[in-house]
């Protein structure tokens, strides 16, 4: 009777989407950093908290999946912290993320909001 509750418990844990998972760790996160990790755009990051950060989650969360051949990759990381604790860093671009290997899609355009807000006042360079 006992292992009934944990039986349903690891159908449940073991049934969730990465993405959903790693969300669900990132709850309790009171700040994300989201900063460029391409040698020529150092200057570019910005700090969201409180109910950004919420919304950053969120947007993870209900990431669809994308083919693992997207043309696509990645400049920027997510990282998320609780006081002093590392939670996870996320790969991004744009819009796509990475959890593991797979490439998600952000369909609330929260990321590009992001990917915007960082590059607010910082110089453009020439092509």
């Amino acid at each position: 009777m006992k292992t009934i509750p944990v039986l349903l418990f690891l159908i449940c844990f073991c049934g969730c989407s990465p993405q959903k998972t790693l969300a669900h760790r990132l709850k309790g996160a009171d700040r994300a950093v989201y900063a460029c990790v391409l040698k020529d755009y150092e200057e570019v990051k910005t700090t969201v908290t409180g109910d950004d950060v919420n919304k950053v989650v969120e947007a993870i969360a209900h990431g669809r999946k994308l083919s693992r051949d997207i043309k696509a990759a990645f400049g920027f990381q997510l990282e998320f912290f609780k006081g002093s604790e590392h939670l996870a860093t996320i790969n991004t671009s744009g819009q796509a993320f990475w959890v593991g290997d797979t490439p998600y899609e952000d369909t609330t355009k929260t990321l590009k909001r992001l990917y915007e807000k960082a590059h607010e006042g910082t110089p453009k360079l020439s092509p």
